[in-house]
């Protein structure tokens, strides 16, 4: 499997001279054959004082958790409830933002983010989301986007992991993996290129020529020239993230 992933400071962030909210993370799972990976991909709060600081928190710590939760279950010969363990990764990352809030001497709103895990295995395919991030499935009959969020989310009214009400906002998906040969995971500052709103379905062109570039020789800094081009900026101003994984 090939991963590559970047996450690039919009021009609206450059101008109000401010740095990337966006932030992800991958974690491997399992020996070096590549496998198996866990991808986390968040969106710090444009409002929140600390953005970057919970963004950063939320993807290593759902990340490294995730991984570290399904090696303990294999190891103990346990079956994995999907369900139960992404809901426990996302309260247990809650925690940590609640921790780091308190590092800071701030408010856990200060730490706002939105949230995404996939957990894509030989067998498996498990994603959990909270807030407008968006998760592209290409599968052996096409491409798909998974449980998107509530059309007002879509006009910047979004949930967070930090939000009371996170778990009501809490979308979990899990399908046999046996058919899927790529997932992107993304932040929603790509969501007018990337995504037909209207029709909740992903554009495939777009995404096509980069699980391509991903199988090939990519390179993260390739990717971010892309997210930073002028292509992008056309559409959106906004922070943005894209992690692309491929068999």
């Amino acid at each position: 499997m090939r991963v590559v992933g970047a996450s690039v400071t919009g021009s609206g962030h450059r101008q109000r001279g401010r740095g990337c909210d966006d932030a992800h993370h991958v974690v491997a799972i399992g020996d070096d054959s590549g496998d198996g990976v866990v991808l986390a991909v968040a969106d710090g709060a444009g409002s929140a004082r600390l953005a970057a600081v919970g963004a950063e928190t939320a993807v290593v710590w759902a990340a490294e958790l995730a991984a570290w939760l399904i090696a303990e279950a294999e190891g103990a010969g346990r079956a994995v409830t999907w369900p139960h363990l992404l809901t426990d990764v996302l309260h247990a990352t809650r925690g940590r933002l609640q921790r780091r809030a308190v590092a800071h001497g701030a408010r856990l709103a200060d730490l706002s983010t939105t949230l995404s895990v996939a957990v894509l295995l030989p067998d498996v395919l498990a994603v959990a989301q909270v807030g407008d991030g968006a998760v592209v499935v290409r599968r052996a009959d096409g491409v798909a986007l998974l449980d998107p969020p509530g059309r007002s989310e879509y006009l910047n009214e979004t949930c967070f992991v930090t939000s009371d009400g996170w778990r009501d906002d809490l979308r979990v998906s899990v399908e046999d993996a046996a058919a899927v040969t790529g997932i992107a995971l993304m932040t929603d500052g790509l969501q007018l290129l990337a995504l037909d709103l209207a029709a909740g379905r992903p554009h495939e062109p777009f995404f096509t020529p980069l699980w391509d570039f991903a199988a090939g020789d990519g390179q993260a800094g390739e990717l971010e020239s892309f997210l930073a081009s002028d292509r992008v900026a056309a559409r959106t101003d906004d922070d943005t993230t894209l992690v692309l994984a491929v068999r």
